[in-house]
C-alpha cells in the first residue's frame, strides 16, 4: 500500500526527506535569482572595452594568471575571485597576457586580440545573482511575508547603479554580497534558540564579514553588527561572550584562507623587468621572501598588504571630476559615465545611474528606522547601527580621498532593511507596496539604457542622466 505523507516528499537521492513548506519558500528565491541571472549575464561581454576599474583589474588578471605576487588598492579577495572566474570561464585560455601583466592599467588599445571580456566579468554577475537571492531572504527574514519581500527585491533587481557595477568585472558585487550573507546571519542569530544555533550564526556572519573586508577594507565595519546583536540578545555574558569567540575564530578561518589562496594563486615574485613589477617589488618584504611556505610568510604576505594600502590611501587623490560626496548620497546624487559611443542619430551611454525612486525609498526607510531604533526595535537598531558606521567612516575618507558614489552601496543595504522594517511595524497597506514598487520600475525603465548600453537618443540621455555624459562631464577616467 501507497503512504501519504502530507508535510514530506521522498527524493530520488538517499530518500531524503525535504518539506514541501520549504519547496515552497525555495521558489521565490530562484525567481529573484533567475530575473537577476538574465538582467547581469544577458549580453556581458558586449562592451569590449575596459569599463572603470576594469583596467586595473585586467592587469591583475593577468599577473594572477602568470603567478605574480602582486600589490592593489585592495584586499586580494576580490581580485582572485575575479581572475579565478576568467580562468575557469575558459574564454580566454588562449590569450597572451604578457603585454599586460607588467602595465598598472590597461587602456583599450592594450587589450590582447580576440579577449573576451565576459570572462573577465562572469564572477561580478555570479556574485550579483546570489547577493540578488540573499537580497530576497534579508527581506523576508524583516517583513516576515513572501509578497512584501518579492517586491522590495526590485530595489536591487531593478537598480540600474547596482547592475552596471556587476555586470563589469568590479568588486561591488562581491562585497555587497557577503554583506547581505552578514545581515542575514545577524538577523538570524537574533532569533536563534540556543546557544548552539546562536554561535553557528555567530560564525557565518564573522566570516561573511572578514570576507567583505578581504574585498575592500570598508567592510571590516560591518563588525558592528556582532557586539550590536551579543548585546540585544540579552542571554547572558557566557553565550555573548562565545559567540564573538566563534564570530573572530570564523573571521581568521577566512582570513588565513584568503591568503593562502592568494598565495597558492602567486607563487612567484614580482617580475622587475616591469613597471609594475619593480613597485610590487619594493612592499615585498625579507621576512616574506626568505620565509618557506607556512604560516610564518602568510602572516608576512598580510603585513606587506597592509603596508602597501597604507601607502596607497596616502597618495589617492583627494579631487577628481567624477567624484562624489557622502552628503548627496542618500539622494543619488554623482552619477558617472563609463563610456559612451556617438552617432549621427543616436548615442549609447553606459553610466553608473542610481534608480533615484529607489534610493529615495531607501532615505525614507532610514527616518522611519530612526523613530523605530528609539523605540526599541531590535532590527532597527542593528541596521541604523551598520549605516552609521559605515557612513562616519565614509565622511572621515571624504577628507583623505576622493569617493564616488557606489561608495554608498553598503549603507544603502542597510537603509532598505530599515524600509522592510518600517514596512513591518506599520502594517503598510498593500496598495502603498505596490504603488512603491511601480515607482521603482518606472524609474529602471527610464534609466535601463545607460546602465545596459542600449542606443537611445542624446535628448533622452540628456534627460535620465543630467549630470554626466559628453554633455556635461568628462568620460570616466580614474586618476
Amino acid at each position: 500500500m501507497r503512504r501519504h505523507r502530507r508535510a514530506k516528499w521522498h527524493g530520488q537521492a538517499g530518500g531524503m526527506a525535504v518539506s514541501r513548506p520549504f519547496l515552497i519558500r525555495l521558489l521565490p528565491v530562484l525567481a529573484v535569482m533567475g530575473v537577476a541571472a538574465f538582467l547581469l549575464l544577458w549580453d556581458l561581454g558586449a562592451v569590449r572595452q575596459p569599463i572603470w576599474d576594469e583596467s586595473y583589474y585586467l592587469a591583475s588578471t593577468a599577473r594572477y594568471h602568470e603567478g605574480r605576487l602582486q600589490f592593489a588598492s585592495h584586499p586580494p579577495l576580490g581580485l582572485l575571485l575575479i581572475a579565478r572566474g576568467d580562468r575557469l570561464a575558459g574564454w580566454n585560455a588562449g590569450v597572451d597576457w604578457r603585454g599586460i601583466a607588467g602595465q598598472f592599467s590597461v587602456a583599450a588599445r592594450d587589450v590582447p586580440q580576440g579577449f573576451d571580456f565576459a570572462g573577465l566579468r562572469i564572477a561580478s554577475a555570479l556574485a550579483g545573482v546570489a547577493g540578488a537571492g540573499l537580497f530576497y531572504g534579508l527581506m523576508r527574514q524583516v517583513v516576515g511575508r513572501t509578497e512584501p519581500a518579492m517586491l522590495l527585491s526590485f530595489l536591487y533587481l531593478a537598480d540600474p547603479a547596482l547592475l552596471v557595477q556587476m555586470r563589469a568585472g568590479h568588486l561591488d558585487g562581491f562585497q555587497i554580497a557577503f554583506a547581505l550573507l552578514a545581515m542575514l546571519a545577524v538577523l538570524l542569530w537574533m532569533e536563534a534558540r540556543g546557544w548552539r544555533k546562536a554561535w553557528g550564526w555567530a560564525a557565518l556572519c564573522g566570516g561573511a564579514v572578514m570576507a567583505a573586508a578581504l574585498v575592500r577594507a570598508n567592510g571590516a565595519l560591518l563588525g558592528v553588527l556582532l557586539p550590536c546583536v551579543a548585546l540585544l540578545r540579552r542571554r547572558g555574558a557566557r553565550e555573548g561572550l562565545g559567540a564573538l569567540a566563534m564570530a573572530a575564530l570564523a573571521g581568521l578561518a577566512v582570513l588565513v584562507a584568503v591568503y593562502a589562496a592568494h598565495l597558492a594563486a602567486s607563487p612567484l615574485l614580482p617580475d622587475g623587468r616591469t613597471v609594475a613589477g619593480r613597485r610590487d617589488q619594493a612592499y615585498v618584504s625579507a621576512t616574506y621572501a626568505q620565509a618557506p611556505d607556512g604560516m610564518v610568510r602568510l602572516w608576512a604576505a598580510i603585513q606587506d598588504q597592509r603596508a602597501f594600502l597604507a601607502q596607497d590611501l596616502a597618495g589617492m587623490t583627494r579631487m577628481d571630476g567624477n567624484g562624489s560626496h557622502p552628503f548627496g548620497w542618500p539622494l543619488g546624487l554623482g552619477s558617472i559615465t563609463y563610456r559612451w559611443d556617438a552617432g549621427d542619430s543616436e548615442v549609447r551611454v553606459l553610466a553608473l545611474v542610481p534608480n533615484r525612486g529607489a534610493w529615495w525609498l531607501g532615505l525614507i526607510g532610514l527616518c522611519g528606522g530612526v523613530a523605530l531604533a528609539l523605540r526599541g526595535d531590535r532590527v532597527a537598531i542593528v541596521c541604523l547601527a551598520l549605516w552609521m558606521a559605515q557612513m562616519t567612516a565614509l565622511f572621515w575618507l571624504d577628507g583623505q580621498r576622493v569617493l564616488y558614489l557606489y561608495h554608498y552601496f553598503l549603507p544603502l543595504m542597510a537603509s532598505y532593511g530599515l524600509l522592510a522594517r518600517l514596512w513591518r511595524q506599520i502594517a503598510l497597506a498593500p496598495v502603498a507596496g505596490w504603488v512603491g514598487w511601480g515607482i521603482v520600475l518606472a524609474g529602471f525603465a527610464l534609466i535601463a539604457p545607460v546602465a545596459l548600453h542600449r542606443a537611445s537618443s542624446p535628448a533622452w540621455c540628456r534627460m535620465v542622466a543630467p549630470d554626466c555624459g559628453p554633455f556635461t562631464r568628462v568620460a570616466a577616467t580614474k586618476p
